[in-house]
């Protein structure tokens, strides 16, 4: 099971930066999931929102900003935005990357800077967007896709197909009081059978951890790695 710290290692760090992901390494994470999205010049970076106010002390939009104007912005504890030519140069080989593919363009630019970093392992190109997510498999065919959804009613094996994902990415951590609840051994076992990996997303409650960690999924995503990583030490 891997420990895929959200964001970094959100709950202690800024989201998204460099110091974050640091954090998440130190604290037993597996693999990173980081947001890209683009820059009106075209540079990859490292964030949720589109609007600079919501995670840094910047004004605008970064599809609408430069690469030099984003990169100015203070993401919290002097942190920038990092570009993810920096996180692939930084962290490949020593954290798995979980890019979750933010807007249109971004498919085309992970894949040319992972073809130049010349990384294929232990990475992953995952979205909401059906239509991303096959872009991204078009374009990247030797590395695992991810379709994300948060909604329960879905026909998962038919979304998943119709995406070519690898992975089904059940992001229900609202969905009901406990994801356990819905998040079944009979639900993932039945996804397997037909060729899906799951990964659930995103969970920092021990309580819940400690039935997640019971089920066979490929991986969880959390603000707290170390939660994660103690309870699973404690399985063992």
């Amino acid at each position: 099971m891997r420990i895929i710290a959200h964001r970094g290692a959100s709950a202690y760090e800024p989201e998204n930066t460099m110091r974050a992901f640091e954090r998440a390494l130190a604290l037993g994470a597996d693999w990173v999931e980081l947001d890209v999205r683009l820059t009106v010049d075209g540079h990859a970076v490292a964030s949720h929102a589109d609007d600079l106010a919501e995670a840094t002390d910047g004004q605008g939009l970064i599809s609408r900003s430069t690469l030099a104007q984003v990169r100015a912005c203070n993401a919290g504890k002097g942190e920038g935005v990092p570009a993810l030519a920096e996180v692939l140069e930084r962290f490949r080989g020593r954290l798995g990357l979980y890019l979750e593919l933010k807007a249109a363009g971004t498919p085309a630019a992970a894949a040319a800077l992972l073809r130049a970093a010349g990384v294929s392992d232990n990475v992953a190109l995952a979205s909401f967007d059906e239509e991303i997510v096959r872009e991204a498999g078009a374009l990247c065919p030797d590395i695992p896709t991810a379709i994300l959804t948060g909604e329960t009613d879905v026909d998962l094996v038919a979304l998943g197909r119709r995406c070519r994902a690898r992975f089904i990415h059940l992001c229900w951590e609202q969905a009901a009081p406990s994801p356990h609840e819905l998040v079944s051994a009979e639900l993932i076992s039945h996804l397997n059978d037909r060729g899906f990996e799951v990964v659930v997303w995103h969970e920092e409650r021990p309580e819940e951890l400690q039935h997640l960690v019971r089920l066979p999924v490929w991986g969880i995503c959390t603000n707290t790695p170390d939660v994660l990583a103690r309870i699973l030490s404690e399985r063992l």
